[in-house]
Order: structure tokens, then sequence, then C-alpha cells
């Protein structure tokens, strides 16, 4: 997976509008960077790592929201999704087609043919997907949206301003807002059979690693190696609950299967395999939202987001200009 380019240039008790500029000009450079290897089809990694880039932009673009002109993000946000959605459908067949042909190799013989299957089937719809994923990465969209964003930063300042935010103030209250974000879901993992809300615990899990990942040069020059740490500790729940998901996505999916007893497969044992494959779902997500618990209980044991909001040093603030802040 490509890595986020590191900022330099960031200064951190310095005015937050040329910082922010700056974040999301080199974020959404590095994704666009990445649309011919993603229009490779040879090589899945490319579409993975488009994917992984455009959910860094999107994430550093709604964390930086607040401080801009709301109206005119609302454009950049909404074709970023859209192209995010269009990586995400290309991606999820491929890692779809894998995982089968994996799980193949492990099942007994009397499935394991049934199993390939499921993964041939999946062709079909990974090419459409492919299909549609070229005009939607075209240079002229991409372009588009690379002149929208600079619109956003450019937009008219308000009349009368109050004192200056720092970069610092913004990171510390975004952190703060996804951290409390987080908590507020966190009872969703004492109901482990709910899966809507164990799925939205896990994006707030995810919003509040990119949010650490993104802000933690600013902390390095004093505790750096402890900041990772944070971000570690949430990288590792955000697993575990991403795999829970999975595991939801194919048990759904199987369990519908399972339950048409009226469809006929010639080449293999249509219910003994969807059974076993959602025997099998089962069983592997009990293990990972086992692992979720165990993590959440070390979690609240050794008091992290105590950790976390120490580690941050500024209290959070309000955002000046709320709607309206345009950069230089």
């Amino acid at each position: 997976m490509a890595k986020a380019k590191p900022i330099t240039d960031i200064e951190p008790d310095g005015s937050a509008l040329d910082s922010i500029a700056l974040v999301l000009r080199t974020r959404l450079k590095e994704m666009c960077d990445l649309r011919e290897q993603a229009l490779n089809f040879d090589d899945p990694a490319g579409v993975h790592d488009m994917r992984v880039a455009s959910r860094r932009f999107r994430s550093a673009l709604k964390d930086f929201t607040p401080y801009l002109d709301t109206r005119r993000v609302r454009s950049s946000a909404r074709e970023i999704k859209l192209i995010a959605r269009a990586l995400g459908r290309v991606r999820d067949h491929d890692v779809a087609i894998l995982a089968l042909h994996e799980l193949a190799d492990e099942a007994p013989v009397e499935v394991a043919p049934g199993i390939r299957c499921f993964a041939a089937y999946r062709k079909a719809p990974l090419e459409e997907a492919r299909i549609k994923l070229a005009p939607v990465l075209s240079s002229e969209n991409l372009a588009q949206l690379q002149v929208r964003l600079e619109q956003a930063l450019h937009s008219g300042r308000p009349a009368t301003k109050n004192v200056e935010t720092t970069y610092r103030q913004v990171a510390s209250a975004t952190i703060a807002d996804r951290l409390t974000a987080f908590e507020d879901l966190s009872s969703s993992l004492y109901r482990p059979l709910k899966v809507k809300p164990l799925h939205k615990l896990r994006l707030a899990a995810k919003n509040l690693r990119y949010a650490m990942d993104l802000f933690e040069p600013i902390w390095m020059q004093t505790d750096g190696s402890s900041f990772k740490a944070f971000s570690k500790k949430v990288a590792a729940m955000q697993g575990s609950l991403g795999k829970v998901h999975d595991c939801d996505v194919w048990i759904d999916e199987f369990g519908e299967e399972a339950r048409d007893r009226t469809k006929v497969v010639v080449d293999f044992d249509h219910f003994a395999t969807t059974l076993w494959l959602l025997r099998h779902f089962v069983e592997v997500r009990g293990k990972h939202i086992s692992a979720a618990l165990r993590q959440w209980q070390e979690w609240e044991k050794e008091g992290w987001s105590a950790k976390i909001r120490r580690g941050t040093g500024v209290p959070p603030v309000v955002p000046m200009w709320h709607g309206h802040l345009a950069l230089r």
C-alpha cells in the first residue's frame, strides 16, 4: 500500500489557513497521481492504493470543512465520494475473488469446487465495475476536482474576523471531536449482534485514525513515539471491526443464498456450499468480535482516551467563522 507523502512545511502554531490548503492540495495530488496505476487492472494494488489515497483526502476534507466555505467544499466532497465509491466497487470484487480462492484451498473437498464457482461469478461484475471506473477517473474529471478545491480554498473572507486560529488548535479540536464520536459509539460493542451500530463504530475508528495520522507530525517534536502508539491502538481496533464488517457482508450474502432452496446448480451442491460458507463466516466473526472486545477492555483499563487528550496538548476550540472561513 502506498504511504501518504510526509508534509514537512506545516507551521503548527502559525495560521491554520495556509497549512490546511497545503494539506488538501498535497493529498489531492497524491490521489490523482495514482490514476494510471488504478487503471492498470493487471495489478489490483493500483486500485487499492488510489482508494486509500481518496480516503485520506476525503477524511482531511471532512476534518477541515468547518474552517472552509462549506457551500464550495460541498461540490468537492460529492465528487470525491463518487470516485471513492467507484474505486471501492472494483476493490471489493478483487478482494472477494482472492478471498474465496484462498478459502477454497483450505475448505473440504466436497465444497471447494462450489466456492471457486462463487469466485468465478464475481468476474462479470468486476469487469463491469472496471468499465465504469475509467470515465470516473478521466483526466478531465480529476482536473475539475482540483479546480473545485482551489475555488473552495480561495473563497472570500468575511468582512470582519477574530483572532487567527492556529493549525495546532484545529488539530486538537478535530481529534477531540473524532475521539468523542468514537467513544459515544463504543457501547455498540456490548451489542455484538447488532450490525449497523458496529459498522458506525468502525467508521468512527477509521475517522479517528486518519485524523491522528494526519496531525501526528505536530506532536512528533515533543513526544512523537507515544502519539504514534495512540494511532496504532486505534488502528488495531479498526482492523478488528473491519474484519467483523467483512464477515457481516459475507453472512448476509450467503445467508440469502442458503435461503433460496429453489436454486439448482449442476456444477456443485449449492445448498451444502452456501451453508458451509455461512457457518464459516459466523465462526470467524465470533473470533473477531472477541478480539475487539478484548481491545476495548484494554483501552478502558489503560485509559487511552485520556492519554490521547493529554497528548494533543491544547484544549479543543470551536471553529471561528464556521462555514465561511477561506484561505489566502
